[in-house]
């Protein structure tokens, strides 16, 4: 079974995102980004504990495609 599982999802402008929620990677479909902080750019990181590394800035006006219930036993939610 591959890592990246995740269907379905909602496209929404990045300035409507809040810490903690999770979105698509533009760059890479199948991979799932954490928002991590907001502001005059979004700060993200990748969800997977073999993506932590990882991290882009959006610009508020981007779209993405936020997705819920993406945790799984390989994500890294930052909560130690």
């Amino acid at each position: 079974m591959s890592k990246y599982v995740y269907g379905g999802g909602q496209e929404v402008k990045a300035h409507t995102l809040v810490a903690g929620n999770t979105i698509r990677d533009n760059r890479s479909r199948g991979r799932i980004m954490i928002v991590e902080e907001t502001g005059n750019q979004i700060y993200v990181r990748g969800y997977e504990q073999a993506d932590t590394h990882i991290h882009r800035f959006l610009d508020p006006d981007e779209t993405v495609i936020l997705v819920t219930q993406s945790n799984t036993e390989t994500t890294k939610d930052g909560v130690a």
